[in-house]
């Protein structure tokens, strides 16, 4: 297992020290390269932010998400949930990562056809070709208003 881990800025240093130890684990505060991380990735774990998972129903990516509580609305744990009971991913709630995440993380790891069924699932939720439904959209409209 390698682990691709994108602190963001804050305890940066720390979570770079702490991965530091391990020859498997690269911290970086950032990772300008997200294509070829979501490329090189078996399992995702992340926050459940809109874009975030576009991003992974575009690619069809196996995820554990664990929304963060500090949001607007708690928008993203909706939008984990709208995944997570449809089978297109595991959810974590952000208060039970400590007690659950390392136990769920390795059930995950070790099971390649539950990985496989999460990356079905989430795949069937992708909104193909957005951008061009949004031009079409836009196109339409500004004929039928001339």
């Amino acid at each position: 297992v390698s682990l691709m881990w994108q602190t963001g800025r804050y305890g940066a240093p720390e979570f770079q020290k702490l991965a530091g130890g391990y020859d498997n684990v690269r911290a970086t505060t950032f990772i300008s390269d997200m294509d070829v991380a979501y490329r090189a990735a078996d399992l995702v774990v992340s926050r459940a932010g809109a874009g975030t998972i576009s991003e992974l129903q575009n690619l069809g990516k196996a995820c554990l998400l664990v929304p963060s509580p500090n949001v607007a609305e708690d928008h993203q744990r909706h939008n984990a949930e709208a995944l997570s009971t449809r089978g297109a991913a595991v959810m974590i709630l952000d208060a039970e990562a400590v007690a659950t995440l390392p136990a769920t993380l390795e059930s995950l790891i070790t099971d390649p056809a539950k990985r496989a069924a999460l990356s079905s699932e989430i795949s069937k939720m992708a909104l193909r070709n957005a951008d061009e439904k949004i031009v079409d959209i836009i196109i339409n409209t500004i004929e039928a208003a001339i």
